[in-house]
């Protein structure tokens, strides 16, 4: 089953946001609609609630076989967050879909094998663990460049 903006802040810290600061987040997300993909509930959590921070409109998945479904739904998907080691489906399948669809995307592993693999084939790649900050410039990146146009899979 998969989870459309149903997720609770988890007890984040919103004390020091003064207006413009709330107003700069606000921009950042601009109502673009992410989908994030991992098995690890905690880990999921934490990106959607990240993502949820900057104002992005988050759904979630914690397989493949619901990234299709959901997919299916034909909601439209700005952005896809992958983590590349999860059982069923190979992310490498997975990426391919998302190409034929056109979705950017952006692969998240603690895994250097799959930093190898992502470096190897062009495809933007994020390590866990990550910041936040560097979560949102990610997906940023993806969504304005691109790049799931250039990227290639052996």
């Amino acid at each position: 089953m998969y989870i459309t903006d149903t997720l609770p802040n988890r007890g984040h810290n919103r004390k020091g946001y003064d207006r413009e600061n709330i107003g700069d987040r606000k921009m950042m997300g601009q109502g673009k609609h992410i989908l994030v993909v991992d098995d690890n509930n905690d880990v999921r959590d934490v990106v959607v609630a990240i993502l949820q921070e900057h104002y992005y409109r988050v759904s979630a998945a914690s397989g493949g076989s619901e990234m299709h479904d959901f997919l299916e739904t034909g909601e439209t998907v700005d952005c896809v967050i992958l983590d590349v080691l999860m059982p069923g489906e190979a992310s490498a399948s997975l990426v391919l879909h998302l190409k034929e669809r056109k979705i950017p995307f952006l692969l998240i592993s603690g895994s250097f094998d799959a930093m190898k693999y992502a470096e190897d084939n062009g495809l933007q790649f994020l390590r866990k663990p990550f910041r936040s900050q560097e979560l949102y410039s990610s997906v940023n990146t993806a969504l304005t460049s691109g790049e799931f146009r250039q990227a290639i899979i052996k």
